[in-house]
């Protein structure tokens, strides 16, 4: 996909998802939310039991994120 949307040899998957978390982090949004997003689990007993997906967080921090990104464009 990276390379479909012109940035091969600029970017990276691994890229993005340092950039989405700094945002998201910056911003203020739950840590909880932003890991389970990118899909990290922790190696830790909370990691283990916490199977939550926080669905509704992770919605809206998806919409302010998409609207964060139109606001850029405009």
């Amino acid at each position: 996909m990276i390379k479909c949307l012109g940035f091969a040899k600029r970017a990276t998957g691994h890229g993005f998802r340092h950039q989405f978390s700094s945002i998201f982090n910056e911003h203020g949004f739950n840590r909880d939310w932003i890991e389970k997003q990118l899909n990290h689990e922790e190696g830790t007993v909370l990691g283990n039991y916490n199977h939550a997906q926080y669905l509704v967080g992770r919605r809206e921090m998806m919409q302010w994120y998409a609207d964060y990104i139109d606001s850029l464009t405009t």
